[in-house]
């Protein structure tokens, strides 16, 4: 992928961390001509490692998807409440964590999404290995979509809204 911004590799945390300032860092995944990547349209997987840089912030980690306003997007970010988000589909179809992070540890995501499931099936969320199943807000799960565009820029420290993560992230896939 190509890095946008200041982004500046790190090893002195793990290797291959990037650490992020928030403004501008991100990276975008295309095809060697720029183009969009093909991918499956009801199957994604997302996963990172990642530290907050700060808090009460909402942080971007990962999207795929065009647009700016959400729709035809999937992709997961810490809310000012410090909660890990997912997100399908449009802005307004998303599923908030109980559990709220503190700035000082190391998380893994990992975010499933299968549109071809019905109900809360659509998604799954792991936090640190375990699967999280209690959820602060969920407004819809269930209505995440049953397809999505079989091209889309891939997003890594920014979402379809323009903000940019603050911390590190590694081994995101």
């Amino acid at each position: 992928g190509a890095a946008a911004g200041a982004t500046e590799f790190k090893t002195s945390l793990i290797p291959n961390s990037v650490a992020m300032d928030g403004s501008d860092d991100y990276f975008s995944f295309t095809t060697a001509g720029g183009d969009a990547v093909t991918h499956s349209t009801t199957k994604v997987i997302m996963a990172t490692w990642f530290k907050l840089g700060t808090v009460g912030a909402a942080e971007s980690l990962m999207v795929l998807g065009s647009g700016t306003d959400g729709n035809n997007t999937c992709g997961m970010y810490v809310s000012s409440a410090n909660r890990l988000v997912i997100q399908c589909n449009t802005g307004s179809e998303y599923a908030s964590t109980e559990q709220v992070l503190r700035d000082t540890a190391w998380y893994h995501a990992l975010f499933s999404v299968d549109l071809g499931q019905s109900g809360q099936n659509k998604a799954r969320l792991y936090i640190n290995g375990i699967e999280n199943t209690l959820w602060n807000l969920n407004t819809g799960i269930a209505d995440f979509g049953t397809s999505f565009d079989d091209k889309s820029t891939y997003e890594v420290g920014r979402i379809y809204n323009g903000d940019h993560f603050t911390g590190y992230l590694a081994q995101s896939i």
